[in-house]
């Protein structure tokens, strides 16, 4: 037996871990060491993957819930003691027999069951970011491996003491379970594969046991847990913990919280003489008696826990509170709980509106001027810079060795606690954005606009965040100049000039569509808003342009929506994308086919909230907010879609007709260069109408009532237009017929080559048809004729009308049979179809 080395443990320093021998074993099952390493051999062996396909195969038994295969392949992997080299004979005793040398390290074990849902590779990084932190690698099973720096212990008891304090360590910093076993000194770690893994160039820092005298009875870094959500009985806190919890408490609060206090104090102790006790020792009276008189009326609901919550938002952490200077950012570490770090770093961000909460996710606003202010939610890393740059420091609270000449009766010294600066980590950053900290200090958001908002009390909002609608945050825009109703009425309308709308009904749709955002901006209506469609029969007809004009008025540039069908890209999860960024238009251009989008009847028929899910991002975003648009020659709606939707019909001018000259150029720069005035205008309608009561008309031919019989109001008793539902019943389901839309298309076609009045044959519509690009509803891999299917779609719509004459978006289709002579045929009875227009109401 080889005698234990003669060294004094007050004066012994610590090993260097790249040097320090420990034992190797080529099978846990061996009962001696095979051999000796060094841990820097150990880890580099890990890195290179001396077993890797065998760790490889460990782990996917794992993956495959193949648990028990898994255990029996691990045991034939090699293994180390880390905390020991034996110099000779077997594992058993060999601390108590002197023969064995500690490493000054100890071995960190965390299971994956451990720590979910959080990931490996985030513990992982967490563990290497951390000081005591030696070697960092994954297991074979899938956890996480640390190597921790320790004191070199020479008897059972230290090794105990030094696993103690790691433990509590551990779970109080990092909320990580070291698992038990390696309290042993000689315990076996199984080699690994982790191509990256760590092992810190200098020695680590050494962490020492906790003393009475350093700190309470459950280690260094420990905290005394209480239950925040109110369900603590009398018997849970002592009277020093509750008069520690109401020392972190300013004296003297509002009246309300003052009573609560002491309704709680009162409700943790046997009597009213001992919590009245606490209560003077942490305010005094004003005048005598004061808390006796409270006493007869305090409140029966309220427990300790909201003395325990009240005390952790003013520094509470079990026993003491926590003074964080002014100036620091504190990292979520053993005595700061994440409440609290929380708490200081949200609460200081929250006045500068840089983040926001939005939909139950932190956001930040982007203006970088490269593309219209959006909405982004923030990334754990995003977080760490902006606390990084924030005007304060980041810093940890930890024990510090060094209060001069004075130790322990053990003979070890004194600690003190420091703030030392650090950097947030990121796996800390993600618990942070998720904390109840994020969501009751940062104000919320919901929309977000480029100009000024008018409120339905009449309050103008300007640039940067407001409070209005549950949050409105204002990235730009020049305050609209004031305008006489009567101007306002006359720009509004000059506007539309140069439109040649289907019907006088129409322009008042389009009037509508003008006033619309500005209503939804400022909640005057609180309730759906229809899709604005935008259609015409031909293209370069203006119906795109219209809406780019009301785009303009609000200083907005829309988010434009193309048409992909499915898969990576697809429409709804380009829609997806346009509301997680929050600009307030989302436009639908030059759409074709068939409308059929899930999240878009969702956003549009009133679900408050839908989940969105774009590239890397996922989100539960308010929908109401958004004012949506859509342009098409003729795109074919689901039902649900086409009675969301408003629907104005723009004819093409004729060739002769001639625009108006602006000194700006075409309308659309006039508008952009004259804001201001036209959203003045605007405003000055809306002010009127809130002049009057906000009337409204018994229009009930939509079912989004308030804004059809509000706008019904305004359009008809301000503009002096008719009333803005005429006809559109027809076109919302002409919009959600197919067949009805492939014979507006074919109208259209027939006009542009001058065929209205004609007598047609199914064959010249479909050889029209086929020249103008129009495809038939149904199945595109259909083997019918041609003419045989244009025959049955014009049938099934002179059978829904009873054989009469249909008019579809400002044409009329007759139908007429004949007996006629064919030839080489003699005669046969055929069907000839006469396309009209018809006139406007």
């Amino acid at each position: 037996m080889i005698a234990r080395e003669t060294t004094n443990p007050e004066t012994e320093k610590p090993r260097d871990p790249a040097n320090t021998e420990i034992s190797f074993f080529s099978s846990i099952r061996d009962k001696e060491p095979s051999g000796k390493s060094t841990i820097l051999d150990y880890i580099q062996e890990v890195k290179n993957g001396k077993h890797a396909d065998t760790v490889n195969q460990i782990r996917e038994l794992f993956k495959n819930g193949r648990e028990d295969e898994a255990d029996e392949l691990k045991r034939s992997l090699p293994a180390f003691s880390l905390s020991a080299y034996i110099s000779e004979g077997g594992r058993a005793n060999a601390l108590a027999e002197g023969r064995l040398r500690h490493s000054g390290c100890l071995q960190g074990d965390f299971d994956l069951k451990d720590f979910e849902p959080r990931k490996a590779q985030d513990v992982k990084q967490e563990l290497i970011e951390d000081e005591y932190s030696q070697a960092v690698f994954l297991s074979p099973g899938g956890g996480v491996k640390v190597v921790i720096r320790t004191p070199v212990c020479h008897t059972a008891e230290e090794h105990a003491s030094a696993f103690e304090a790691a433990e509590a360590y551990y779970q109080n910093r990092h909320q990580l379970k070291l698992d038990t076993s390696t309290k042993d000194p000689v315990r076996l770690s199984f080699h690994s594969y982790d191509p990256e893994a760590y092992f810190r160039p200098s020695p680590a820092k050494v962490l020492e046991p906790a003393t009475p005298e350093n700190n309470t009875e459950k280690g260094l870094f420990s905290i005394v847990e209480g239950c925040a959500d109110g369900s603590c009985k009398a018997d849970t806190f002592s009277t020093r913990e509750l008069g520690a919890m109401l020392a972190c408490i300013p004296p003297r609060p509002d009246y309300s919280d003052w009573l609560r206090i002491a309704s709680a104090v009162w409700a943790a102790t046997p009597d009213e003489t001992t919590g009245t006790k606490l209560l003077e020792a942490w305010s005094p009276e004003e005048r005598p008696g004061e808390y006796s008189s409270k006493y007869q009326n305090r409140l029966n609901e309220i427990t300790v826990g909201t003395l325990l919550h009240i005390a952790k938002k003013n520094g509470y952490q079990g026993g003491f509170c926590v003074a964080v200077p002014d100036d620091v950012f504190p990292v979520p570490a053993g005595e700061v709980s994440y409440g609290l770090a929380g708490d200081i770093i949200f609460g200081s961000i929250a006045p500068t509106h840089q983040l926001l909460m939005r939909g139950g996710v932190v956001h930040e606003v982007i203006d970088d001027g490269k593309e219209p202010a959006y909405f982004k939610p923030l990334t754990p890393e995003r977080l760490c810079s902006i606390i990084e740059n924030f005007n304060k420091r980041v810093a940890r609270l930890e024990a510090q060795n060094g209060v001069a000449g004075k130790k322990t009766k053990g003979g070890r010294r004194k600690t003190k606690l420091v703030w030392r600066s650090t950097r947030m980590p990121v796996s800390h950053s993600k618990i942070l954005l998720e904390s109840n900290s994020a969501r009751e200090n940062l104000p919320s958001v919901r929309q977000l606009v480029a100009c000024p908002v008018l409120t339905n009390a009449g309050e103008l909002l300007a640039r940067g965040y407001n409070p209005h609608a549950g949050g409105t945050y204002i990235t730009g825009g020049s305050l609209p100049s004031e305008q006489p109703l009567e101007l306002a009425v006359i720009l509004i309308k000059w506007l539309l000039h140069d439109f040649n709308f289907v019907t006088p009904s129409d322009k008042s749709r389009a009037v509508a569509s003008i006033l619309s955002p500005a209503l939804k901006m400022g909640e005057w209506i609180k309730d759906d808003f229809p899709m604005d469609v935008a259609e015409a029969n031909q293209s370069q007809s203006g119906k795109t342009y219209r809406q780019k004009i009301v785009n303009c008025i609000y200083n907005e540039v829309p988010s434009a929506i193309t048409a992909p069908r499915g898969g990576v890209g697809s429409l709804d999860e380009t829609i997806s994308s346009a509301l997680i960024k929050g600009r307030p238009f989302i436009t639908l251009d030059n759409f074709r086919g068939k409308l059929d989008s899930t999240i878009l009847e969702q956003a549009i028929r009133g679900m408050k909230r839908v989940s969105c899910r774009a590239l890397r991002t996922s989100a539960d975003v308010d929908t109401q907010p958004f004012n949506w648009q859509l342009s098409t020659n003729g795109a074919e709606f689901t039902r649900d879609i086409a009675n969301r939707s408003i629907i104005t019909r723009i004819r093409k001018q004729d060739a002769e007709h001639k625009y108006k000259e602006l000194p700006e150029g075409d309308l659309l720069a006039h508008v952009a260069a004259n804001q201001p005035l036209y959203l003045g205008a605007v405003f000055s309608v809306l002010e009127e109408w809130r002049r009057v009561g906000c009337p409204r008309t018994n229009e009930n031919r939509h079912d989004f009532r308030s804004w059809c019989q509000s706008l019904d109001w305004i359009v008809q008793r301000i503009f002096g237009l008719t009333p803005l539902l005429d006809g559109h019943r027809e076109e919302q389901m002409r919009t959600a017929n197919p067949a009805l839309q492939w014979v507006r298309e074919v109208a259209n076609a027939i006009s542009v080559c001058a065929q209205l009045g004609s007598d047609l044959t199914t064959t010249q519509i479909v050889s029209i048809a086929e020249d103008a690009g129009i495809d038939f509803p149904g199945n595109p891999l259909s083997q019918e004729e041609p003419h045989q299917r244009a025959g049955k779609i014009l049938g099934r719509v002179f059978r829904d009308s009873d054989g009469q004459p249909v008019s579809i978006d400002g044409f009329t289709v007759q139908r007429e049979e004949r007996n006629t002579q064919v030839e080489g045929r003699g005669y046969e009875d055929r069907k000839f179809y006469t396309f009209t227009s018809s006139p406007q109401k």
